[in-house]
């Protein structure tokens, strides 16, 4: 990633500490949905056999609500962020719930963790692979620092959500189709203000596991979660309380392992192990 990009994720992150740190208790599809992606990941890791005292990593804590979690199972937790708002938030929440002394805030890049191979038993990367340039890099980085044995926990934003085929406003499939509709727009736009490049990436549910894979973690638990909100013409469709109904009804057709929808969730979150030799 270059400096540019690096630094207009951070500056992004940095403006949107009060989004990350109020979505969990909003009532909106948005919301909801990620309140539905952080109960199955906290649910798979109250799973797992993973003594008190061990060694956890959190990269991409956001404000903390999952690093609480895990050190009141009396989990050892390093939380690693490139963004220091978001880190003072991760500590505050700690002090809040008196688990100050097993959370420890870190700030650096998830591509180049500051740990020797093998010094976590845990791994958690919630929201974190949609955000860096190189995410072949970046699983290689958390294999690397899990031992053998160990656990990792990532989630990825789904290329194949059902969202974009409903919508073909913005569906990336047909990003061809549109670029050639904004060029003449883009002519006028060339001289304002350009946008900042903030970097943000979807894969499908098979570029994971075969990152994975190549990095000798094989897949446990996966699944698609979320379900809207639903837009036509890039516009919402269904009022919030709709929106949330039709996502809890579709979602739980995709936790029976419906065709079709069990693929077609908004992020796809797996739990994978790595090898032991």
């Amino acid at each position: 990633m270059t400096e540019r990009a690096r630094g207009d994720v951070v500056a992004a992150f940095d403006a949107a500490s009060d989004y990350w740190d109020s979505i969990y208790e909003e009532t909106t599809v948005e919301a909801v949905v990620y309140q539905t992606r952080r109960a199955v990941v906290e649910r798979w890791l109250a799973g797992l056999p993973v003594a008190a005292g061990a060694r956890v990593l959190e990269v991409g804590p956001g404000a903390g609500h999952t690093t609480v979690a895990l050190a009141e199972r009396g989990l050892d937790v390093d939380a690693l962020d490139v963004s220091e708002p978001m880190l003072v938030r991760v500590a505050e929440r700690a002090r809040a719930a008196g688990v100050e002394s097993r959370v420890h805030t870190r700030r650096g890049p998830a591509e180049s963790v500051d740990a020797p191979g093998g010094a976590y038993a845990l791994v958690v990367a919630v929201g974190l692979i949609p955000w860096v340039e190189d995410p072949a890099r970046t699983v290689s980085e958390l294999a690397r620092v899990v031992e053998p044995g160990g656990w990792v926990l990532l989630t990825s934003d789904n290329r194949a959500r059902l969202t974009f085929f409903l919508d073909p406003f913005v569906n990336p499939w047909l990003e061809r189709s549109r670029a050639i509709g904004r060029r003449a727009r883009d002519l006028v736009r060339r001289r304002q203000a350009r946008r900042p490049d903030v970097l943000w990436h979807m894969y499908s549910r098979r570029f994971v596991d075969d990152l994975l894979r190549a990095n000798g973690l094989e897949t446990v638990h996966a699944a698609t979660i979320g379900f809207g909100p639903f837009t036509l013409a890039g516009r919402h469709v269904l009022s919030s309380r709709a929106g949330t109904r039709v996502h809890r009804a579709l979602q739980r057709l995709a936790d029976r392992r419906v065709p079709v929808l069990r693929a077609t969730g908004s992020h796809y979150v797996v739990l994978a192990r790595k090898e032991r030799s």
